[in-house]
């Protein structure tokens, strides 16, 4: 993705994109090439970024185990698609 795309995709601004963009770079986490367009690059995860990312999404789903113990598969279902309106509502 583009520094451009990853911003819209996380609604935040650029500059903002930019800097940790910087710091994930000095960790060789990420990488950046050149795109067609001069001023248009691509970042892509290094391979150590990748390692650092299975690490954080299994971690992440323990925890999502832990806090949703007790929940029912339908009070899951239906708390997501409350959550995707009121982002969409957010959104909009």
């Amino acid at each position: 993705m583009t520094p451009a795309e990853i911003a819209h995709r996380q609604q935040v601004e650029k500059p903002s994109v930019t800097k940790i963009l910087q710091r994930l770079g000095e960790m060789k986490y990420v990488e950046s090439t050149p795109g067609q367009d001069k001023r248009e690059k691509w970042i892509r995860l290094t391979s150590s970024g990748e390692a650092v990312c299975r690490d954080i999404v299994t971690q992440l789903a323990s925890l999502y185990e832990d806090l949703l113990k007790g929940s029912s598969k339908e009070e899951v279902e239906m708390a997501i698609s409350v959550l995707a309106r009121a982002h969409q509502n957010l959104s909009s």
